[in-house]
């Protein structure tokens, strides 16, 4: 399948998968949506729930897929 910036036809797909998902679906889940970068953006209000997940693992994913799909901006860096 199709990863990185390839894959941001997934995004919609993989943002269903958030909802009710388990700690390591939830973690695979905001880690593809980090590597697809900011092609991904639109996910962040998904993402940003997670940040105050009671699983750390699940938090620090939230965390590294908000900075994966930030717009790459001189404003942002």
């Amino acid at each position: 399948g199709k990863m990185g910036p390839a894959a941001a036809g997934s995004v919609p797909a993989l943002v269903n998968l958030l909802a009710g998902s388990e700690a390591d679906v939830l973690r695979a889940v905001l880690g593809a949506l980090g590597s697809i970068g900011p092609e991904a953006a639109v996910s962040a209000p998904q993402i940003v729930p997670f940040l105050r997940d009671s699983s750390s693992e699940v938090r620090s994913a939230a965390i590294a897929a908000i900075a994966g799909v930030a717009p790459k901006d001189e404003q942002t860096v």
